[in-house]
């Protein structure tokens, strides 16, 4: 597996949310490891390589068939240039959280992503996708998306999975890993409101989300710029009147004959 997928983020960038929760990295397939080296395998056991020669490098295919029986091994590599990896055993026990786990965090908080956007850009959809509906046109349209809007929604699912991640790391004994959790859990409702266009409270905000824009080219856009060119009351800098900018206005702010 060169990468654990998780919906729309990883396993490696979930659990990298996480300064305490050090683990070796996943297996990866053509990669040269070292003498000594070790990965954690599917299981949650560690893997370690022959500890002298080297470097040896992993096959191309899957994932190997691991053995999960301390001090046996799993053999690796291309035809004619095999080695095995040794168990070494299961991680400790606060870092024991394994990869299929992390995967059902992050497919849970997918979920919820996937049905605030069918719900609130489904327009949109029906537009990219045509005749097709349902599970069908969702992933046309998903097809079509920015890799600025793809960034925004592994972010969202990253934030997401970690702070049940982060959870789960507590009752493991990871001390600080409720704290992190809490702050994930935070921003993640934050920008989950945010993609639903809804305040903190659940209330539709008038002006939309943040994010529209990247998943509905015809989303009202907010701008600093006022609609029109001109100098109106508001705009007016203090102090100057509409003489003062060569207007014909007959009064305005600031003018001294509206006192």
């Amino acid at each position: 597996m060169a990468q654990v997928t998780a919906g729309y983020s990883t396993v490696d960038k979930i659990a990298g949310m996480f300064p305490t929760f050090t683990r070796p990295p996943a297996w990866q397939p053509q990669t040269r490891y070292d003498a000594g080296y070790t990965i954690r395998d599917s299981n949650g056991n560690v893997q370690q390589t022959p500890l002298s020669g080297g470097p040896f490098t992993s096959g191309s295919g899957s994932e190997p068939n691991w053995n999960s029986t301390i001090g046996q091994p799993t053999t690796d590599g291309p035809a004619g240039s095999t080695f095995q990896w040794t168990n070494q055993g299961g991680l400790p026990s606060d870092q024991s959280v394994r990869d299929s786990q992390i995967v059902a965090y992050a497919l849970d908080v997918q979920g919820d992503i996937d049905a605030v956007l069918q719900r609130r850009f489904n327009e949109a959809i029906s537009a990219v996708a045509g005749a097709l509906i349902g599970a069908a046109a969702f992933a046309v349209w998903i097809g079509t998306l920015s890799g600025d809007a793809l960034d925004v929604l592994e972010s969202i699912c990253r934030y997401g999975a970690a702070a049940e991640l982060g959870e789960t790391l507590a009752t493991l004994g990871n001390q600080s890993a409720d704290k992190f959790a809490a702050r994930f859990r935070t921003d993640y409702e934050e920008m989950l409101a945010q993609l639903a266009g809804e305040d903190g409270k659940g209330n539709k905000r008038p002006q939309g989300g943040m994010y529209d824009a990247l998943f509905d080219p015809l989303a009202a856009h907010e701008s600093v710029r006022p609609s029109l060119t001109g100098i109106a009351g508001g705009d007016q800098p203090r102090g100057v009147s509409a003489r003062d900018e060569g207007l014909s206005n007959i009064f305005s702010k600031f003018d001294e004959r509206e006192k």
